[in-house]
């Protein structure tokens, strides 16, 4: 039985079972935009849409406080009153701005392992995505 992308989003992409159906379908339409189906393949293509369109939710939910999964470098401490303050990581190409995320990391991940010329449009910035 082949999955659907809403199937692998709720399986893969922590934070998914917290929403409804009809916000993940959203979110799934918006990463379906940005992607190439035929770059993919039918199989990996939805794998890479639900672990997109999970970056995106990721994201959100942090940048909202409620508790996503971001990940990445420390850019401030606070200790009493004591506080420092670091460069923030680079977001000058898609895959740092990928990293960002459990679900980013995961896709990047795919890219790599599955598509190496994909990989490779988007560590130069070509395409979208990677995608021309």
């Amino acid at each position: 039985m082949a999955l659907t992308a809403l199937q692998i989003m709720k399986a893969r992409v922590r934070g998914a079972g917290d929403q409804d159906d009809a916000t993940l379908e959203v979110y799934l339409d918006m990463a379906a935009d940005q992607l190439c189906e035929t770059a993919w393949g039918a199989t990996l293509y939805l794998h890479a849409q639900a672990l997109f369109a999970g970056h995106q939710l990721q994201r959100f939910v942090d940048a909202g406080g409620g508790g996503g999964a971001a990940v990445g470098g420390v850019t401030m401490q606070k200790d009493g009153d004591l506080s420092r303050s670091y460069g923030a990581p680079a977001t000058s190409n898609s895959e740092s701005a990928l990293a960002t995320t459990q679900a980013g990391l995961d896709y990047l991940q795919l890219i790599r392992s599955s598509i190496p010329a994909v990989y490779t449009d988007v560590l130069t910035g070509s395409g979208v995505l990677g995608f021309p």
